[in-house]
Order: structure tokens, then sequence, then C-alpha cells
């Protein structure tokens, strides 16, 4: 394979699951990611090292693991300002690099070594309100501009299933609002990769993390707090709303009084909570979907396959043709492959990720465990503190700070959803995986002073962590 620099258009679709872009799973109508995949190399077992946008792609910019690439007290979180990343590297390369990106990310520091980036808000990056046509402006005036080039493109389409285009508003499209909402994100694929020269391009396709939403079935019946036909206070409200307690013009001193009064009248979350759970528990569904529907109601996150397995493709310049790699990859592995195949220098200092590049030439390599961990919640943890390590084989993660408590294992192939922890009954791999998770953090350094921000970004993040679900 020979060794130029070739433009770099690297596309990361938020919230990408595997199984929607092949696979029995997939019903959206996708034929320009189809394309992608037969005129190129499909990692179909790619695993992302969190739940989190933020994790996930500090991940993917530095080859490097979330607890290495960013200092965190499980409140705020910084990325190292000394870290190297890839963009860097490729930019002392001779590339001219570009990002659009989520403000979040660009806070939080990781968009500081491009040159060039357009950096809003999360919903000004979907493809089919605008940000399509924007890609498609700034790949047009690259042409006019001194090569290489990288684009580093980060969607939200899939992330916040805003408002889905009226064409897709069909079956045909896919049985779920997610799959439609792909189908539309493929058409904007299609427009942005004609303005493309894949003779001289190369094209990286993935996802920073998995979705719930994807999961959804026409079988699956959504319980939502915003309907509550079991909510006592509802039914309580109608019976006193015209009495003096609660009459509208009531005195704002007796306010206080009033407030009570409601509270006790209330069905307390957690035993609605328990309700709504009863109520999935009924449905003639599998297990694995009645966790996605628990996960949904009580905005619980875990570190299962739907949430950390994503699809890489490369396809384009020099790249083989029609090749599937059913070998666990990781996301920490995307950009050091892309380093190798242009033929930048390997790194000198030390980095979790490899290249695949053994993969393109034909040759076979063994497979590496992935670190994996759940997303913080920031200032409202509701979720379980989860970190682990996935093989091909096994799924392993625990509590994060108590190695004894939620453990939870999993033959993945014998159980692709993880519905049957065996963790109780082979102790032999659960240690064998902990042995992995520490041998892995003991390898590594980390300094350990914490690099603070100001309030002010503090602020801005927190605010763009509400929008995003993370808080």
């Amino acid at each position: 394979m020979p060794i130029t620099k070739p433009n770099i258009l690297f596309l990361v679709l938020d919230s990408f699951r595997s199984d929607k872009c092949v696979g029995e799973n997939k019903t959206a109508i996708t034929p320009n990611i189809d394309s992608l995949i037969k005129n190129g190399i499909y990692f179909q077992q790619n695993i992302s090292s969190a739940f989190s946008t933020l994790l996930s792609t500090s991940s993917i910019l530095t080859g490097l693991y979330p607890f290495q690439a960013l200092r965190s007290d499980r409140k705020n979180m910084k990325f190292f300002s000394n870290t190297t990343t890839h963009v860097q590297l490729l930019k002392d390369f001779g590339y001219y690099t570009y990002a659009a990106i989520p403000n979040a990310l660009e806070f939080w520091g990781l968009g500081k070594h491009f040159e060039d980036k357009f950096v809003p808000s999360y919903k000004e990056l979907i493809l089919s309100s605008g940000f399509g046509e924007k890609i498609i402006d700034e790949i047009q005036s690259k042409k006019k501009m001194n090569e290489p080039w990288i684009m580093y493109v980060h969607a939200m389409d899939l992330h916040e299933l805003g408002e889905l285009p009226e064409p897709f508003k069909n079956s045909k499209f896919g049985f779920n609002r997610y799959d439609q909402m792909l189908s539309s994100v493929d058409v904007w694929l299609g427009k942005i990769l004609q303005e493309i020269d894949l003779d001289k391009t190369m094209v990286v396709l993935t996802g920073d993390h998995g979705s719930d939403e994807a999961s959804y079935t026409p079988s699956m019946k959504f319980v939502d707090y915003d309907k509550k036909p079991l909510d006592f206070d509802v039914k309580a409200q109608k019976l006193v709303s015209n009495t003096f307690w609660f009459r509208p013009d009531i005195s704002p001193k007796l306010k206080f009084i009033r407030n009570t009064i409601g509270k006790c009248l209330r069905l307390p979350q957690s035993i609605l909570t328990k309700i709504r759970f009863a109520q999935i528990n009924r449905q003639k569904i599998s297990m694995h979907e009645k966790r996605i529907l628990r996960h949904a109601l009580a905005d619980v996150e875990e570190i299962y396959d739907n949430l950390i397995r994503v699809p890489l493709v490369f396809s384009g310049y020099n790249v083989p043709k029609e090749i599937v790699i059913g070998k666990q990859t990781r996301l920490i592995d995307v950009f050091p492959t892309v380093c190798d195949l242009i033929g930048l220098p390997p790194r000198k200092d030390k980095i979790h990720g490899r290249s695949l590049k053994p993969y393109f030439d034909g040759e076979n390599m063994d497979e590496l465990p992935v670190r994996i961990e759940s997303t913080p919640k920031w200032f409202a943890p509701v979720s379980k503190d989860q970190l682990g390590i996935r093989t091909s084989e096994y799924k392993y993660f625990r509590n994060r700070n108590d190695p004894k408590k939620d453990v939870c294992l999993f033959n993945l192939k014998v159980d692709p959803f993880e519905e049957k922890n065996i963790a109780k009954k082979h102790h032999d791999i659960v240690e064998k995986m902990e042995n992995i998770l520490t041998t892995l953090e003991t390898d590594s350094t980390l300094d350990d002073n914490f690099e603070d921000m100001d309030e002010e970004t503090k602020e801005k993040i927190e605010t763009e962590l509400k929008k995003l679900g993370y808080i």
C-alpha cells in the first residue's frame, strides 16, 4: 500500500449502534452507508470505551481510555492540557484540521488542536436541519485550499431524534423513529460523499456510543411518566380543586400549607417507579426489551452492548474492498489506524490504542480486551456507576468503587442480549476479568493533579449536560 497523504473525512454519528448499521435488527434504508461498507472494510465488533459523548470522544482523539485522557472528581471533568491528540500529530504532519463538534466538547478542551472549527450547541449539528448544507459548503471551500486536510464531523441527528423530516415519517424507512432518522441521515451522507473525491480521500464512519431508543419495536409498549393514570395526586386534585385550600386566588401566605397538603396527597416517585416497572414486566416481551424500557423510564444507564457497540467503516483511498472483520476492535484503535495508513511515524509516548492496519493488509491480529465504563451522572447520580472489561466472549462489569458490588458476567457467545448473569457460577472468569482490569490501570501513568476550570466554564458545561440528558 503506497504511503501518501490523502484527505480524511472522519464522520461520527452520535448514538450510532452497530446492529442498526448492519444486521437483521436494521430496518433503515441506507444505500450510502451500505456502499461505504461494500467498498471498504467494516469492523462489526467495535466497542466504545463508555456510554458518553465526552468520554468516548476523548478516547477517539487520544487513543487513551477516559481515565487517562480526562481528570475527574466525578462531578467535574477536564481534558488534560498536556495530553497529545492525534489531531495535533496530523497537524504537525502537514494536515489542515477542521472540526464540527458540540460546544460541550470545546468547553472540556477536546477541540483545542483543531485550527478551524464549528462549535455550536448540539441542536445545530443535525444534518437534516441545515448542518448538512454547512458541511457541504466546508468541503467545497477545502477544494480551493492546500491539501491534505482532515474534517472531523460530529452529527447529532440520532442522539436528539428531534424533528423527523416529513418524507421519512413512514414505516418503509424503519419501524421506529431511530431507524427512520438514520434513513434521513443516510441521504445527507450521500450528498456529502458526492463532494468527495474517494480516489484521494479516506472516509471513516463510526459512532461514539449506542442508544436505547434504537431498540424500540412495535411490540413494546412505552410507559411514560407524563401519563399518570395511577397517580393518587391527580385523582385527589380533582376532588379538592374547588376547596378553599386549593383555590387559584388563595392568599400567598397559605401557599406553603397548600403545597404541603399537595405533597401528602402525591404518590412518592419511588413507589410510582415500582408501579411502572410492574407494568413493564407484564408486557409479553423479552427480558432484554424490558430492560430497555426500565432504563428509559428510570434514566438508568449501564454498559450493555446496545450502548457501547458501534460501527466502524473505512472506505475510499487505498482501502481494500468488501472485507468484514468479526474480531473485537476498539474506538481507541481508530486514529492510530488512520495515522498508520497515511504513513505518520509511530508515537513515542504510550497509548492504549493500536493500529488495525494488519487487517487492511490481509493479516491476522490477536484480540485485545476493552475497558468500559458507565456515564457519570453529574449533579444527579441516578446511574449505576460501573466499570468493566469486554472480550468477544465475555462481558464483565461491577460497581466502580466496590469490586464485590453489582457484579455481572455474561457469556456473549450464547447470550448476546445479556439476559443471564453467570457471575456467581463462574468466579474464576470474574477473577480473570478483574485481573485484566487491574493490570490495565496499573500499567498506565496518570497525573493526579486535577486541572480545575473556572466557574463560568462549569456553568456552560452544566447547561449543555442538561440539554444532552446527562444531568
